[in-house]
Parts: C-alpha cells; structure tokens; sequence
C-alpha cells in the first residue's frame, strides 16, 4: 500500500449471544488490529457516508452502506411516507444470496468490493497472530482495514438481527406454476431472465405489497407478482397465511419485514426461486 499506515490493537469487550441461544465467544476472545490507510475513495452516492465490507476466510460475504437519511417502514402497509415501526440508517447486502447481490450491483454499480488481493499484505505490519481480514470501512477520505486473530470473526461473534419471513408453502410448486405461466403465452420474458421482487409482510404473516425492484420488466415479474398473491390456502374459509413472518432475534417476537425474492428463469425455460437465510436490519433493507 503506497499510502502512510499506521495501526493499533484493541480489546473489545462485547458479550453476544447467537441464534438458538448458543453462546457465541465474544470480542475479549479476539485481538483485532486496525489499519488506517489516507488513501480516498469514490463514493458516487451523496447520500452515503461509509461502507462496511465483512470477510469470512478473507472473501466478502456482506456489506452495508451507511446513510445520511434513514429508511421509515410504516407499521401497516410498508408506506414510506407516514408512521413507522422500524428506522434503519444502513442498506444491508448478503453477499450469498443473489437476490442481494443482483440488487447491489443494479444499483451501486460503481461499488468495488476489495478482496486480499488488492491490499498488499508485503506492505502491512507484520503480526504472525493478528493477520485475518475481517472487514473494510470505506470513507471518502480514508480507508480502515481490520484484521483479527481469527478467519471467520464476524460468524464467530456478530448475532443475527432478527431471522427473516419465511414461505410456508412449497417454493418448487410456485417454481413450477411460475414456469407453466410463461410456457403457454406468448412471453417476452428472455430465458435465463431475472427479476427481484420485494415483498411486504406482516407479523400476521399476510402479505400486503408484492413490487419489482429488480430486472427488466417483462412477463416474468408479472406472473412471479402475481404468483406471491395468489397463493393463498383457506381453511374453512378463513385465510391461512402461506408466510411466517420476521422474527426479532432479542425478543422472539413477530415483526413487519420486507423481503426480497429473487427469481431466474433458466435457459431450458425451468424456474428458480431464492429467498435470504439471514437478516441484518429491522427493515429487511
């Protein structure tokens, strides 16, 4: 790195406890050496202050972009612009799941998520113990580099927010429903096309807002809207929710989500639904 490094190392005293109340070892376990770096950065979005990059085994497997403005998601129907249940002021992206993915790289194209590669370790402190990276803070002005004692730190010690609606349902069904669809009109949908939808449920369980964030549009979001919707199962005529909504991971509790689906259609004309494993923020942002 050309530019003047300096470091300290710190001990975090943290206790967190994981998913399924296993006792997650905490920051007192872990030395963490921060790196500070003066090099600048283009971040191409006003409203964005800072973005985080996590690492496992040294590969990014998330990131979060911190904003100026918060996000308000109204308790009852996810409109925007009234009362809100959740703020969050950071965008989570979970880079395992395309939905995520896709949406990152519509909208951020000029992110550029930095790998081992492209830090030079020759040009780094040398630390024989302290030497994983487990995440970057870009700035504008300046870049900070973490590194600690372990290669899977953010898995070791970072909790869950909360775990996301889940589709009660069966998704090969909608997969295959969503496929037959397309088969027998006159689609403009291209195989091996994509879209993302964001989807509105509540703590009921009910799903309120089904919209395409993602792709272009074509039949495929159409039918894949409509699919959301119509899978409903009655049970002595009352309506039976096919979602389990968000739970809070530090009460348990239900809650108002958003959620993203992300959905292929493969060459052979086959349908592929994904749904995220994990949630970050209370929006489901």
């Amino acid at each position: 790195m050309k530019y003047l490094l300096f470091f300290c190392t710190l001990l975090l005293s943290l206790n967190v406890l994981s998913q399924d109340k296993i006792a997650k070892r905490d920051y007192n376990e872990f030395l963490e050496t921060r790196i500070f770096s003066s090099e600048r950065n283009s971040i191409k979005d006003d409203n964005i202050t800072h973005i985080d990059i996590g690492y496992s085994n040294e590969i990014a497997f998330f990131t979060k972009l911190f904003t100026k403005e918060t996000t308000i998601f109204d308790r009852k129907n996810g409109d925007t612009s009234q009362s809100f249940l959740h703020i969050e002021n950071n965008y989570y992206f979970d880079l395992n799941f395309e939905g995520d993915k896709y949406i990152l790289n519509q909208n951020y194209p000029w992110l550029h998520l930095p790998s081992i590669k492209d830090i030079h370790p020759q040009n780094l402190p040398k630390n024989d113990e302290i030497n994983y990276l487990s995440k970057i803070s870009i700035y504008r002005d300046s870049t900070i580099y973490y590194f600690t004692t372990h290669k899977d730190f953010y898995r070791q010690i970072m909790p869950l927010w909360g775990y996301p609606a889940k589709y009660l349902g069966s998704i090969e069904a909608r997969e295959q429903q969503i496929a037959k669809e397309l088969s027998v009109i006159q689609s403009d949908a291209v195989n091996d096309s994509i879209c993302v939808l964001e989807i509105i449920i509540l703590k009921t369980g009910k799903v309120t807002d089904v919209k395409s964030i993602g792709g272009k549009n074509s039949e495929l979001n159409d039918i894949a809207e409509r699919a959301v919707f119509l899978d409903r199962n009655r049970d002595f005529g009352k309506y039976k929710p096919k979602w389990r909504a968000a739970i809070m991971y530090n009460s348990g509790r239900p809650m108002d989500t958003k959620l993203k689906m992300f959905i292929k259609l493969k060459k052979d004309g086959s349908v592929q639904i994904l749904l995220p494993k994990t949630m970050r923020n209370y929006t489901g942002n």
